[in-house]
């Protein structure tokens, strides 16, 4: 037991303790899409539920450019925002964008895009 409220006490620990829970349940959820971009605009990650709704059956969009789940004028707003992450990369910035619905129409979607930096501040991609 004391060993355990010492492990409790530790900030760090319960931060990324508290990080990792989010992740798995983002990971593992029916209604929340979690996805990343890289900076070649090619999908780094998707969650299973986002495979699900926009994958169509064909396997999983990561190695795919961002677009082929996007309503063709929305890539510009992607293409707006993005440079706009990476100018202010501790902001959300909201956006409405149409997916496939794969029956030749579209469903809305929101999301909140935030830069991804490594460890020297250097620009990695686009979570969402």
């Amino acid at each position: 037991m004391n060993n355990l409220k010492q492990i409790r006490s530790r900030p760090a620990y319960d931060s990324m303790h508290r990080y990792e829970q989010i992740n798995q349940f983002l990971n593992a959820s029916a209604f929340f899409y979690t996805i990343a971009i890289g900076m070649d605009s090619v999908y780094t990650y998707v969650s299973p539920n986002y495979d699900r709704n926009f994958s169509f059956g064909k396997g999983t969009l990561r190695g795919q450019h961002f677009s082929v789940t996007l309503h063709p004028e929305d890539v510009r707003i992607c293409e707006a925002v993005g440079p706009q992450c990476f100018q202010d990369p501790g902001r959300l910035f909201p956006v409405t964008l149409r997916k496939h619905d794969g029956l030749g129409g579209f469903v809305t979607t929101q999301w909140e895009m935030q830069a991804m930096l490594d460890e020297q501040g250097l620009p990695q991609g686009i979570s969402a």
